[in-house]
């Protein structure tokens, strides 16, 4: 996603400041719980370095796994550690429970990449885990919701609440500085065994990673709205 801000200073000249945010799923891990790895800085001001941090979250039980009576093969402590059953702990930045909603997934997750986005710098959330871990859930959402339902429903994932949050900034910031302009452009990039494929213009090859992150030739669309963002993601 890449955010234009423009202002006009006194002598009438426009200032602009670009920020891009990328977004991978990777679809292949190894563990039965979901993990995901996130930038964070600093509350306030820029950040003084980069930082990864690496949070994980344990799912429920699914209906199959309780019909057969299956047994929760970890516990958590404090919100950072999780116990395995052969003895063996480990320590993470966030560990999100069961109970966990997909709310507190972005407070601690997803805010600070958001937050940071807006101040132009970039930001990336890898989320990965074995095929039925949750993934999907945790990004997107429900599925089978029409892209108005999801909006309104508390079980969106990170990509469409990380879009209403943008776009609340940006009125927010318009209101109180009536000089600035923003466009908001979105890319929808699949990488997958190292080929990239434009989800935007499925007839388009010549797509190009740069070393500053950029894909080049990729399909820009502007939108007005975080529906229509989320939309061409689902269409």
């Amino acid at each position: 996603t890449t955010s234009t801000r423009s202002t006009t200073n006194e002598t009438g000249t426009k200032e602009r400041a670009s920020t891009r945010e990328l977004f991978r799923i990777d679809p292949e891990m190894m563990s039965d719980v979901e993990m995901g790895t996130g930038s964070a800085v600093e509350a306030e001001g820029a950040p003084t370095k980069d930082n990864i941090v690496v949070c994980v979250r344990v799912r429920p039980m699914n209906r199959r796994e309780k019909e057969r009576l299956s047994k929760a093969c970890v516990s958590i402590e404090n919100d950072e550690t999780v116990h395995l059953p052969n003895n063996k702990s480990f320590t993470f930045d966030y560990v999100a429970g069961e109970d966990s909603t997909q709310e507190e997934i972005f407070k601690n997750v997803g805010l600070s990449v958001a937050d940071n986005f807006l101040r132009g710098y970039n930001g990336t959330i890898f989320a990965y885990g074995q095929t039925g871990s949750g993934k999907t859930f945790t990004v997107q959402g429900a599925t089978g919701a029409s892209v108005n339902d999801l909006f309104v429903s508390p079980e969106r994932g990170i990509t469409p609440r990380i879009l209403q949050y943008l776009f609340t900034k940006i009125k927010l910031d318009i209101q109180n500085n009536p000089g600035v302009t923003y466009s908001l452009k979105v890319s929808f990039i699949e990488i997958y065994k190292e080929k990239l494929k434009d989800l935007l213009n499925p007839h388009s090859n010549n797509l190009v990673i740069r070393d500053d992150s950029r894909v080049e030739n990729a399909t820009e669309v502007e939108i007005e709205t975080a529906q229509e963002g989320y939309a061409l993601l689902l269409a």
